[in-house]
């Protein structure tokens, strides 16, 4: 994105706020945009911007955000929540469930007042309030539609043919298959978890929103 960042700036943009990846801290030790490597696909292509805004920008002027799990990824089982089977594969896997209001909300502050981050944070971390796994997540949001649904497990191949289905680019199904297959170190794979949950109340003033209160208020997503 640097030709396009670029364009902003030439066009007047002074301050900007980018909704990156937690797996940018997840991917290195150092939790640097610089260290993360090609093979961490999802992080790299964050990191790549994060760069870029570094170059283009200069460090003061922007802002990364760096959110945990989207909620939003539970509506590519939309069709099998509705039919009361989904067909998953990793999940066990573990998720935290950031919502789009959270992320709005954060963004859309620290965007309109360009303070940049609260208490001297080089990026802002955004986690939702619990973390579950895939499987549960799907259940919860059965629950609060009042629908039983029925987990089948699936082997990484349809896997890997659902996520292409769903429109992601191959070599992303890949590595999705590839990570959903690991076994999860928790402390690793969600860095500054605290942090990132207690910055939703940073920034907004209150609690972060759970999964099972964002499908509640947001039923017609998955109808």
């Amino acid at each position: 994105m640097r030709s396009t960042l670029e364009a902003l700036k030439s066009a007047g943009i002074t301050f900007v706020v980018f909704i990156s990846s937690f797996t940018i801290g997840a991917a290195n030790d150092s939790g640097e945009a610089k260290d993360v490597t090609p093979p961490d696909v999802i992080a790299y292509v964050h990191a790549q911007v994060e760069l870029s805004l570094d170059a283009v920008f200069g460090a003061e002027n922007y802002v990364a955000i760096r959110p945990g799990n989207f909620a939003t990824n539970l509506l590519q089982n939309k069709d099998g929540i509705v039919a009361g089977e989904v067909k998953l594969y990793g999940g066990d896997f573990l998720t935290d469930n950031i919502t789009p209001i959270d992320m709005g909300t954060v963004s859309g502050t620290i965007l309109a007042t360009q303070t940049g981050p609260k208490d001297k944070q080089d990026k802002v971390y955004l986690f939702g309030p619990q973390v579950i796994s895939i499987a549960d997540s799907i259940r919860l949001v059965g629950k609060v539609l009042n629908k039983e649904v029925k987990i089948t497990t699936i082997g990484p191949d349809e896997a890997r043919e659902q996520f292409e289905k769903n429109h992601m680019p191959k070599p992303f199904a890949d590595y999705m298959v590839k990570k959903l297959g690991e076994e999860q170190n928790e402390s690793k794979e969600r860095p500054k978890y605290r942090e990132g949950v207690d910055n939703v109340e940073r920034y907004t003033g209150r609690k972060a929103t759970g999964l099972e209160d964002w499908v509640r208020d947001n039923k017609e997503l998955f109808a």
